[in-house]
């Protein structure tokens, strides 16, 4: 019993200090304005309670995206630009387009074009004007035919007295025959001490050919070209431009006409002949037969029907002029005509043109009956 008591005694006077210091501190914390439920958190509690309270507030603020489900669906540029269009339409005030005030036209001061400058004759050939024009074949050897394709448009030349320049005009280059046989004696005169011939259409027209060629073709030797060329610029024959082989001379009208200098490698073979008062060489009407025959097998690679009945119905007429001169000196003879005489001429010739045949013996030229 005297146990019990004691231990009843000492619970008693613990409680009773136990609970005298909770009301010191319960004053002291009064005093410093605290209160003394509240303690001070750790520091992991007073992050969450931040985290805690930040989420609350956050709900209570509804600041918190909503799923994309349920978020309005944004309208496209165009949609959202047509109130704005709208209300532009709305305040736009229409303008008045200013005057515009009228200019006076200002004139155009053109050159005087000089009086030599002239539309082609209507004598003029067709071929002459458009020379892409393929429906009358040309009755000019290839060999003279192919240059004259980029020069149908070219200028004409034309020099006055005492002057060294060429004049543009143009008039119609075609020559007749009173013109050329002028041109084919001026040459004669200044290149009388270098071999040379006349040949093509303006050999054919010296011997009466009807046809009016824009120039007239010469061969010379091959050895001669540098010579040639000195010589013809002493004697005051004009280069025409972009063409080193063809050159001008003064007739009495004064037009300077073209002729055209050819330097074949086989200039020996041609046969020639010496004519008029000038003494002219010229090609003999046999040497011309034999040319064009050289021409016919050369069109045959281009398969050209048109040129070549030109060039069959040229050298039918050199047939029959030799045979109306008669002259010794014009007729066929192998030495005279070596391309005529030769196979690739006579078989696709003959068999095209059958009718020839007599034409070439009367002429003087037989087909022999071996190696055939």
């Amino acid at each position: 019993m005297a146990v019990g008591s004691f231990l009843r005694s000492l619970l008693s006077m613990c409680s009773s200090s136990r609970k005298s210091s909770h009301k010191t501190q319960q004053t002291k914390k009064t005093r410093d304005g605290t209160h003394p439920d509240h303690q001070q958190p750790l520091p992991r509690a007073r992050a969450r309670d931040f985290r805690e309270n930040q989420g609350y507030e956050r709900a209570q603020g509804d600041t918190w995206p909503a799923p994309r489900e349920q978020q309005p669906r944004a309208q496209p540029y165009r949609e959202s630009r047509e109130p704005l269009r709208a209300r532009a339409d709305v305040k736009t005030i229409p303008r008045k387009p200013l005057p515009v005030p009228k200019r006076k036209p200002v004139p155009v001061r053109r050159k005087p074009v000089p009086e030599r400058v002239q539309e082609c004759s209507d004598h003029q050939p067709p071929n002459a004007r458009n020379p892409h024009n393929d429906q009358a074949p040309s009755t000019e050897p290839r060999l003279e035919r192919s240059p004259r394709r980029h020069e149908a448009s070219e200028p004409h030349n034309s020099s006055g007295a005492g002057s060294t320049v060429g004049v543009v005009s143009a008039t119609d280059r075609a020559m007749s025959p009173e013109t050329i046989r002028e041109v084919i004696e001026l040459i004669a005169v200044r290149f009388s001490h270098i071999p040379y011939a006349v040949s093509g259409l303006a050999a054919m027209a010296y011997y009466g050919y009807d046809v009016k060629p824009f120039k007239v073709s010469i061969i010379c030797p091959e050895h001669t070209h540098e010579a040639l060329k000195c010589w013809a610029r002493a004697q005051g024959m004009l280069a025409i431009p972009r063409r080193q082989d063809i050159w001008g001379v003064t007739t009495a009208d004064g037009l300077i006409r073209q002729f055209r200098v050819r330097f074949p490698h086989d200039f020996q073979d041609a046969h020639m002949v010496r004519a008029g008062t000038s003494s002219v060489a010229i090609l003999s009407l046999a040497g011309l037969a034999d040319e064009i025959a050289r021409t016919y097998v050369n069109e045959l690679k281009h398969a050209d029907l048109g040129r070549q009945g030109a060039l069959a119905k040229e050298l039918m007429w050199v047939l029959q002029r030799i045979i109306v001169s008669g002259l010794e000196e014009h007729v066929l003879k192998p030495e005279r005509a070596p391309h005529l005489v030769r196979e690739t001429f006579w078989l696709p010739f003959t068999l095209s043109y059958p009718d020839s045949v007599p034409l070439f013996k009367a002429a003087g030229w037989t087909i022999p009956n071996d190696g055939w």
